[in-house]
């Protein structure tokens, strides 16, 4: 019987050892989140998501993104939420979206439906830019290939570089010699 009593006499001593009281020099994973969140909203403007008619199919499609940019170099990044080198593709793009966003460049993010709605509306609080989703059907008249695919249009809207033939991240440095010149 002292056995089985003397644990249960302790078992409230234990647990005063783990009171809740942190150093005020410490902080707690929920405040490390807040600040990051914090942190990131002073950085980054929020997603801009715009629709597209529905009924347009191929290069009416970048005919209808260059209208909504009108005057700007457009940097069109095709993607899927279930792609690895798209998400790779974007964040090492990073800085050289960061470089460009003081000039006339608009960062464009088109996806289709395979993209599950939830886990892309989480992701695009991450990527400042504007956001288009569209239905499979559509994108299916889009001529790609693969992803990730970038197509870069002139301030007139005019196609000036376009790899969805042969999709991939071009890089940063080809994407910089693509766009400089078209700023002039």
């Amino acid at each position: 019987m002292k056995k089985i009593l003397l644990p249960l006499l302790l078992l409230p001593l234990a647990f005063a050892a783990c009171k809740n009281d942190k150093p005020a020099n410490t902080v707690t994973t929920a405040e490390v989140s807040t600040e990051k969140v914090d942190s990131a909203a002073e950085q980054q403007v929020s997603p801009t998501i715009k629709t597209l008619d529905p009924s347009l199919k191929g290069n009416d499609i970048l005919s209808a993104i260059a209208t909504d940019h009108k005057g700007k170099v457009v940097v069109i990044d095709v993607w899927a939420t279930w792609c690895g080198p798209c998400t790779r593709a974007i964040e090492e793009m990073h800085p050289l979206k960061k470089e460009l966003l003081t000039k006339d460049v608009a960062f464009v993010y088109l996806t289709d439906e395979s993209s599950p709605e939830m886990e892309w509306n989480k992701r695009i609080q991450l990527y400042q830019g504007t956001h288009y989703r569209i239905p499979e059907a559509q994108m299916a008249t889009f001529d790609l290939v693969g992803y990730p695919s970038y197509i870069v249009l002139d301030k007139n809207g005019k196609v000036a570089f376009d790899n969805r033939p042969t999709a991939g991240f071009p890089g940063n440095d080809a994407i910089r010699n693509i766009v400089t010149p078209l700023l002039k």
